[in-house]
Protein backbone atom coordinates (compact mmCIF):
# COMPACT_ATOMS: atom_id res chain seq x y z
CA UNK A 1 0.00 0.00 0.00
CA UNK A 2 0.99 3.55 -0.23
CA UNK A 3 2.92 5.16 2.23
CA UNK A 4 1.33 8.38 4.93
CA UNK A 5 0.13 5.65 6.86
CA UNK A 6 -0.77 6.00 10.89
CA UNK A 7 -0.04 3.63 13.06
CA UNK A 8 -2.64 2.28 15.44
CA UNK A 9 -2.62 -0.93 17.87
CA UNK A 10 -4.67 -3.61 16.91
CA UNK A 11 -6.70 -5.38 19.88
CA UNK A 12 -4.52 -7.93 21.57
CA UNK A 13 -5.17 -11.42 23.26
CA UNK A 14 -3.30 -14.21 24.13
CA UNK A 15 -4.63 -16.71 22.01
CA UNK A 16 -5.31 -16.48 18.13
CA UNK A 17 -9.23 -15.62 17.73
CA UNK A 18 -11.73 -17.26 15.79
CA UNK A 19 -12.35 -15.30 12.41
CA UNK A 20 -14.10 -15.54 9.33
CA UNK A 21 -12.69 -13.99 6.63
CA UNK A 22 -15.04 -15.21 4.20
CA UNK A 23 -14.81 -12.57 1.19
CA UNK A 24 -11.81 -10.86 2.63
CA UNK A 25 -8.41 -10.60 0.50
CA UNK A 26 -5.32 -9.90 2.10
CA UNK A 27 -1.66 -9.97 0.33
CA UNK A 28 0.98 -11.37 2.87
CA UNK A 29 4.64 -10.10 2.96
CA UNK A 30 7.64 -11.66 4.65
CA UNK A 31 9.13 -8.32 6.84
CA UNK A 32 11.90 -10.84 7.99
CA UNK A 33 14.85 -12.97 7.28
CA UNK A 34 13.06 -15.96 8.13
CA UNK A 35 12.10 -17.89 5.43
CA UNK A 36 8.57 -19.64 5.01
CA UNK A 37 7.11 -16.91 7.59
CA UNK A 38 4.86 -15.80 5.13
CA UNK A 39 3.52 -18.73 4.31
CA UNK A 40 2.84 -19.76 7.19
CA UNK A 41 0.78 -16.67 7.58
CA UNK A 42 -0.61 -17.49 4.50
CA UNK A 43 -1.49 -21.22 5.21
CA UNK A 44 -3.30 -19.37 8.75
CA UNK A 45 -5.09 -16.83 6.93
CA UNK A 46 -6.44 -19.36 4.76
CA UNK A 47 -7.45 -22.03 7.26
CA UNK A 48 -9.92 -18.79 8.40
CA UNK A 49 -11.62 -18.21 4.71
CA UNK A 50 -9.35 -15.54 3.82
CA UNK A 51 -8.29 -15.12 -0.06
CA UNK A 52 -4.27 -14.45 -0.33
CA UNK A 53 -3.69 -13.97 -3.58
CA UNK A 54 -0.24 -13.43 -3.17
CA UNK A 55 2.43 -14.45 -0.80
CA UNK A 56 6.08 -12.21 -1.16
CA UNK A 57 9.19 -10.77 0.17
CA UNK A 58 8.72 -7.27 1.81
CA UNK A 59 10.45 -4.14 0.42
CA UNK A 60 12.62 -4.53 3.34
CA UNK A 61 12.94 -7.26 5.95
CA UNK A 62 13.89 -4.85 8.60
CA UNK A 63 10.07 -5.18 10.31
CA UNK A 64 9.92 -5.78 13.92
CA UNK A 65 6.21 -5.56 14.09
CA UNK A 66 3.44 -7.05 12.21
CA UNK A 67 1.64 -4.68 10.16
CA UNK A 68 -2.12 -4.85 8.79
CA UNK A 69 -2.27 -1.78 5.95
CA UNK A 70 -5.67 -1.04 5.17
CA UNK A 71 -7.07 0.98 2.25
CA UNK A 72 -10.25 3.66 3.14
CA UNK A 73 -13.21 2.22 4.58
CA UNK A 74 -11.39 -1.42 5.38
CA UNK A 75 -10.79 -1.02 9.04
CA UNK A 76 -13.28 -3.26 9.96
CA UNK A 77 -11.30 -6.17 7.24
CA UNK A 78 -8.01 -5.15 8.69
CA UNK A 79 -9.34 -5.80 12.43
CA UNK A 80 -10.33 -9.41 11.10
CA UNK A 81 -6.80 -9.89 9.84
CA UNK A 82 -5.51 -8.57 13.07
CA UNK A 83 -7.22 -10.66 15.24
CA UNK A 84 -5.23 -13.95 13.54
CA UNK A 85 -2.00 -12.14 14.43
CA UNK A 86 -2.71 -10.62 18.08
CA UNK A 87 0.62 -8.66 18.00
CA UNK A 88 0.21 -6.86 14.63
CA UNK A 89 -0.84 -3.15 14.47
CA UNK A 90 -3.51 -1.38 12.55
CA UNK A 91 -1.57 1.04 10.00
CA UNK A 92 -4.62 3.13 7.04
CA UNK A 93 -2.78 3.90 3.90
CA UNK A 94 -4.20 5.57 0.83
CA UNK A 95 -4.32 2.87 -1.58
CA UNK A 96 -7.50 0.14 -1.93
CA UNK A 97 -6.79 -3.47 -0.49
CA UNK A 98 -5.60 -5.42 2.61
CA UNK A 99 -1.50 -6.09 3.44
CA UNK A 100 -0.58 -8.10 5.91
CA UNK A 101 3.42 -7.27 6.57
CA UNK A 102 5.05 -10.24 8.89
CA UNK A 103 7.71 -8.09 11.30
CA UNK A 104 10.00 -10.10 13.50
CA UNK A 105 7.46 -10.08 16.50
CA UNK A 106 5.08 -12.96 14.24
CA UNK A 107 8.15 -15.37 13.94
CA UNK A 108 8.78 -15.16 17.82
CA UNK A 109 4.96 -15.20 18.94
CA UNK A 110 4.44 -18.37 21.44
CA UNK A 111 2.60 -21.29 20.25
CA UNK A 112 -0.66 -21.76 20.31
CA UNK A 113 -2.02 -21.89 24.33
CA UNK A 114 -2.12 -25.26 25.91
CA UNK A 115 -5.64 -25.45 25.70
CA UNK A 116 -5.90 -25.15 22.10
CA UNK A 117 -3.07 -28.61 21.98
CA UNK A 118 -4.44 -30.19 25.56
CA UNK A 119 -5.27 -33.54 25.66
CA UNK A 120 -6.81 -35.51 28.88
CA UNK A 121 -4.80 -37.30 31.35
CA UNK A 122 -6.60 -40.85 29.74
CA UNK A 123 -5.43 -40.30 26.70
CA UNK A 124 -1.37 -41.93 26.53
CA UNK A 125 0.55 -40.89 23.19
CA UNK A 126 2.77 -44.42 23.93
CA UNK A 127 -0.22 -46.60 24.03
CA UNK A 128 0.26 -47.64 20.41
CA UNK A 129 3.89 -48.38 20.42
CA UNK A 130 5.03 -51.46 19.79
CA UNK A 131 9.03 -52.81 19.95
CA UNK A 132 10.13 -56.08 18.63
Amino acid sequence: LAASFAATPSPSSSAPATVSGAGISVAVYNGTLTKGLAAKAAARLRESGFTVPSVATARSQDHTTTLVEYGPGEQDRARKVAALFPDARLQAGTAAGLSLVLGQSYGTTPAPAASEKARSADDNPCSNLTFG
